[in-house]
C-alpha cells in the first residue's frame, strides 16, 4: 500500500511564504505597540491602538496601592512589554499571583455544613513587584490597570496560580508534519467502497452515490479497525478522513430508502432480533442469497443493452412509471392546505436506438393501472425495426406490469404485429430499482414543464383487461 502513487491533483499544496509582516504584527502585539488586525472570515483589516501606560489609582481598596507612584507602576508596565513573548509574559505574572485558603466564609447558596458546594474554593491575592524585590499586595483592578491586561486573563491565571508553575503556550507552533503514506492508506481504504451512479443525469454529472447506511464516522471506524497496530490507533483523525473524503472524491452519502423489499425488511428484522449465532447467519445467507438474485438479473439486463445494438439481438425496451408528483409545484401556505392535481408520467427507452417515449397524464384522465400502461401498444406497434424478436424489461409492481391484462395485451400485440414472432418478458426483483437510460431518467427528472418543452404528449389508448379497445 505503501508503494501506490498518488496522483498529481491531490499532492500536498506547498506553503506559501507570508513574509515577516505577520511576524512583525506579532511582536508588535506582544510588546504594547499598535499593530494591524486581519480577519480570517472576510479578510478585512482593523488598526488596533497600543498599550497605553498606567495612571494614579483610583480603587477603594483596603490594600496600598495608592501609595504605589505612578512611576513605580510605570517601570514595572515597561518590564512587562519588553518581554515581548506571550509565554514569558505569562509565567511573569503567574508569580505575581498567590492562591490560599478560604479565612472566613460568609453565608451563600449553599448548605453552612457542606462549605464544598460553594463555587468559590480559593482566595487569590495579587501583588506588584516594587525596586528592591519588594511585593506589595494590591487589588485586581490596579493590578489589571498596571499591566495594561483584562480582568479575564487575570482570572485564567489565578485559576492556574496553585496548580501550575509555569505556563506553557499550546497555540501554533511547529505542528508534526501529516505522514503521506496514511494518506495514500486512506484514499485507497475510500477507492475500495461500492459506489453507485445517480439515477438521473448520469451522462453530466460525476458524483457517485454511496449506501445511506453509511457516513463519515463509520468509515474512520472501519479504517481504524483495519489499519490496528497493535493497541495504537492509526494516527489518522476524523477531521483529516473527513478532509481527505470531500477534497479529493466526489462522493456522496445516498437518501434513506423508502420504497424497500419487503423479503429485506423481513430478514433485516430477523436478523436483529435473532438471540443466537446460527438463527442471525441462517437469515445472513437467506438475505445475502436474495441479493444476489437480484443483482443477476441487473446484470442480465445490463448485457442486454450493451447487446441491443446488434441487428441479430433481440429488440430491447426499457419501461417505468415515474414518481407521482403534484401540480401546481407552490411552496405557500393556500397550496399546502389545498388539493393538488395528481400526474403520472411513463417513461419507454428503446435501447438499440436510444429513442425514449412519454406518456403523460393527470389523475382526471386515467389512472396506474394495466390499462393505462397497456398504451405500451401504441409505442410498439409504431417501431420501425427489421427485428422479429422483443424482450421487455420493467420492474416486479403485480398491480401494473404483471398481471392478467398485460398478459392479455402481449397476446394482442402477438396478433396484431407481423413481424414480431417472438416476445419475452423479465422482471428485476423487488429489492432493485429499474435503472432506466440516462436520456429517459434525465427527461423525467425534469418534470412537467421540462417535458411539455421537449416533446409533445398524446393522449394514450385505455385498454381493458382483455386487450381490447
Amino acid at each position: 500500500m505503501s508503494d501506490q502513487v498518488i496522483p498529481d491533483d491531490i499532492a500536498r499544496k506547498k506553503r506559501v511564504l507570508r513574509g515577516d509582516k505577520r511576524l512583525d504584527n506579532k511582536l508588535r502585539r506582544n510588546s504594547g505597540q499598535p499593530y494591524v488586525f486581519k480577519a480570517l472570515t472576510d479578510g478585512s483589516t482593523k488598526a488596533v491602538c497600543g498599550k497605553s501606560g498606567p495612571v494614579e489609582a483610583t480603587c477603594k481598596c483596603v490594600f496600598a496601592c495608592k501609595s504605589i507612584t505612578v512611576e513605580a507602576r510605570t517601570d514595572i508596565f515597561k518590564k512587562f512589554w519588553s518581554f515581548r513573548n506571550y509565554e514569558a509574559q505569562q509565567n511573569f505574572l503567574l508569580r505575581m499571583i498567590e492562591r490560599d485558603n478560604i479565612g472566613r466564609r460568609r453565608h451563600g447558596k449553599y448548605d453552612p455544613g457542606h462549605p464544598e458546594q460553594s463555587r468559590k474554593q480559593h482566595t487569590h491575592r495579587f501583588f506588584l513587584l516594587l525596586p528592591g524585590n519588594s511585593k506589595v499586595q494590591v487589588c485586581r483592578k490596579t493590578f489589571c490597570s498596571t499591566f495594561a491586561i483584562g480582568e479575564k486573563r487575570a482570572r485564567l491565571l489565578a485559576e492556574k496560580a496553585g496548580t501550575s508553575d509555569v505556563v506553557k503556550e499550546k497555540r501554533g507552533g511547529n505542528r508534526p508534519r501529516r505522514d503521506l503514506t496514511w494518506k495514500t492508506k486512506v484514499i485507497a481504504f475510500i477507492l475500495q467502497i461500492p459506489a453507485r451512479e445517480s439515477h438521473y443525469g448520469r451522462e453530466k454529472s460525476d458524483k457517485k452515490f454511496l449506501s445511506p447506511d453509511l457516513n463519515i464516522r463509520k468509515l474512520h471506524s472501519a479504517f481504524l479497525e483495519k489499519h490496528k497496530l497493535s493497541q495504537e490507533k492509526p494516527p489518522v483523525s476524523r477531521q483529516w478522513f473527513n478532509l481527505i473524503f470531500r477534497k479529493h472524491f466526489s462522493l456522496r452519502f445516498g437518501p434513506p430508502r423508502v420504497d424497500t423489499c419487503p423479503k429485506c425488511d423481513l430478514y433485516n428484522v430477523e436478523i436483529k432480533k435473532a438471540k443466537k449465532l446460527p438463527d442471525r447467519r441462517k437469515f445472513q445467507c437467506l438475505l445475502e442469497i436474495h441479493h444476489r438474485k437480484a443483482e443477476a438479473a441487473i446484470q442480465k439486463m445490463k448485457n442486454d443493452r450493451k447487446l441491443a445494438s446488434n441487428s441479430v439481438y433481440p429488440l430491447v425496451l426499457a419501461f417505468d412509471l415515474q414518481k407521482q408528483f403534484y401540480l401546481p409545484a407552490l411552496t405557500h401556505t393556500q397550496m399546502y392546505y389545498s388539493r393538488q392535481l395528481a400526474c403520472v408520467n411513463f417513461g419507454i427507452h428503446k435501447e438499440d436506438s436510444g429513442e425514449a417515449f412519454f406518456y403523460f397524464w393527470s389523475e382526471v384522465e386515467g389512472r396506474r393501472g394495466c390499462n393505462e400502461i397497456g398504451l405500451f401498444d401504441y409505442v410498439t406497434s409504431n417501431l420501425r425495426t427489421e427485428k422479429r424478436n422483443a424482450i421487455f424489461w420493467s420492474d416486479n409492481c403485480g398491480g401494473q406490469n404483471k398481471n392478467q391484462g398485460i398478459l392479455a395485451m402481449r397476446t394482442f400485440q402477438n396478433e396484431k404485429m407481423v413481424k414480431s414472432k417472438q416476445k419475452s418478458r423479465r422482471f428485476i426483483k423487488k429489492s432493485q430499482k429499474l435503472a432506466a437510460s440516462p436520456s429517459v431518467a434525465h427527461m423525467a427528472a425534469l418534470g412537467a414543464d421540462g417535458l411539455r418543452k421537449i416533446m409533445k404528449f398524446k393522449q394514450p389508448k385505455i385498454y381493458n383487461n382483455e386487450g381490447t379497445m
